[in-house]
């Protein structure tokens, strides 16, 4: 995950936390609110994960104060879409439709900057704009869990994805005990959908896919996607093979291949590619 459209702090700090109340006490699923919102830059943030922002641009400082002005400290955190031409400040018509409900849980002021660490409670679908200045402001509804269509398949899915996980941490000998613990001992389908989704650098086509999943069934059906292809590039990494080789074997572009690699390189603590294959030939040999 890269910045957002008002600068991102890359780390990121998945947790397994329950959903938390909307700001209206007595808003519920498809009941609409308004809320102030936040536009995200290539970074997507799902229900239940927590992460670390840094805000700069006047619009965005604006909607983080208007947001801790209220009892709930709640925020609209919506993503620009990925085909916005330039690096000015997003306007309601550059963000996509659904975002997610998020909590302000700490606010640390950097000179005219804030560093916040939100938490992402609930799924939200814009309904109407109400302003753009001096920060986006939009009427929401929360809209409902994904839910399960063929429960035998869902749990199948997770059973298959969990042990796809599985040989990934194998080769991945830097991945934090908590994460694998996480992973590996998530029985809920969908928030180890999104969780894996808040650690794998997809790009935003992909999370917002994923995020927009009406049912447990498609969400998990993405999640399985996104871990087989990197799995498959690092075992192809490890193995040797150049980016190109690697674009003709799978038919995907350079560009996803490099993706790929980056949030590997990341995951491994590697600099470059031949300390990517000696980390992942140091993991598999464990």
């Amino acid at each position: 995950m890269s910045q957002s459209s008002e600068t991102f702090t890359p780390a990121t700090k998945p947790t397994s936390t329950p959903a938390l109340p909307v700001s209206d006490p007595g808003a519920t699923a498809g009941q609409p609110f308004e809320i102030a919102v936040l536009a995200l830059q290539n970074l997507t943030i799902f229900p239940e994960t927590v992460i670390p922002l840094a805000v700069g641009r006047p619009r965005s400082t604006a909607a983080v104060e208007a947001a801790l002005a209220t009892q709930e400290k709640l925020l609209g955190c919506i993503t620009v879409r990925p085909d916005r031409a330039d690096d000015t400040d997003a306007t309601t018509s550059d963000l996509h439709d659904i975002g997610t409900l998020s909590m302000i849980k700490r606010m640390e002021r950097v000179g005219d900057a804030m560093r916040i660490v939100v938490q992402g409670t609930e799924r939200i679908k814009v309904v109407e704009w109400k302003q753009q200045d001096p920060y986006m402001r939009a009427v929401v509804q929360i809209l409902p869990d994904p839910h399960v269509v063929d429960a035998e398949e869902v749990e199948a899915a997770r059973r298959n994805l969990q042990e796809m996980i599985q040989q990934a941490l194998s080769l991945l000998p830097n991945i934090p005990p908590e994460v694998r613990v996480a992973v590996l001992g998530s029985v809920d389908a969908v928030r180890l959908a999104y969780f894996l989704a808040s650690v794998l650098t997809l790009g935003v086509e992909e999370e917002q896919k994923m995020l927009e999943a009406n049912t447990a069934d498609e969400l998990l059906h993405l999640a399985h996607q996104n871990v087989a292809r990197e799995l498959e590039i690092l075992q192809l990494v490890a193995g040797g093979l150049r980016n190109k080789d690697i674009t003709g074997r799978l038919k995907i572009t350079e560009g996803t291949v490099k993706i790929h690699l980056h949030n590997i390189y990341g995951k491994l603590g590697a600099k470059d590619r031949v300390e990517l294959v000696l980390r992942a030939r140091e993991g598999a040999l464990a």
